[in-house]
């Protein structure tokens, strides 16, 4: 341009123009905010759902391992019960057997008294019976009470501590005996001892003892 004093007006055009042409224009793509925003929600969600899945697979793990504790803690107190079991039964199997082995040593020794005693009662009756056939003995009437006595004590025991056939042997053993509890006076003494009956019945005692007393009876008894 030209002034009106015939100089040259400066220029500012330029000026104008570098200063227009000096705005960077930010080249953003249209809907690029949007863009941004939708791939952060995106990642967001992502990371989310990634969360949540390894979350899940936390408490999946956790309940396994829950359901494998309690599996196996009750495999665990069904063992030791079953243990426990086991061992209580064999105790009460030991016990058993320790109360049958007293109760044999126990009827071995009141059995053995009974046979002893009815033997020598059957012999102070069947002496007195023999010697005095004529009328004109003197019996030694002590020693057959005593006798007497010492048979019934024995018969006491086998009643308490023996086996039902025991009992009912003992009755076929005292049937070929006077009456053990009959105390007749010396002018009293009609005595009965019928030998072989007695004889039969203390060999079926005998063979009572040999079935019951033994752990392992022998096949003969």
């Amino acid at each position: 341009m030209t002034s009106q004093d015939g100089g040259q007006a400066p220029d500012t055009s330029s000026d104008d123009d570098e200063a227009a042409s000096g705005i960077t224009p930010l080249n953003t793509p249209a809907g690029s905010d949007d863009d941004d925003s939708a791939s952060t929600h995106a990642s967001n969600g992502a990371s989310a759902s990634g969360t949540h899945d390894e979350r899940r697979l936390i408490m999946l793990g956790f309940g396994v391992a829950l359901i494998g504790a309690i599996i196996g803690g009750g495999f665990s107190y069904l063992g030791a019960w079953h243990q426990s079991r086991t061992q209580l039964e064999a105790q009460e199997a030991q016990g058993r057997e320790d109360r049958k082995k007293e109760d044999r040593e126990k009827r071995a020794e009141v059995y053995e008294d009974f046979l002893g005693a009815a033997d020598v009662f059957a012999v102070k009756t069947n002496g007195i019976i023999t010697d005095c056939k004529d009328g004109k003995c003197s019996p030694n009437w002590h020693a057959w009470q005593t006798s007497r006595a010492e048979y019934q004590g024995a018969l006491n025991q086998v009643w308490v501590y023996g086996s039902d056939q025991a009992v009912t042997q003992t009755g076929r053993v005292s049937a070929a005996l006077p009456k053990s509890l009959w105390e007749p006076s010396a002018d009293e003494l009609h005595l009965t001892f019928e030998s072989a009956n007695f004889r039969a019945a203390y060999q079926g005692f005998q063979s009572l003892m040999c079935r019951e007393l033994p752990a392992s009876p022998r096949t003969a008894c």
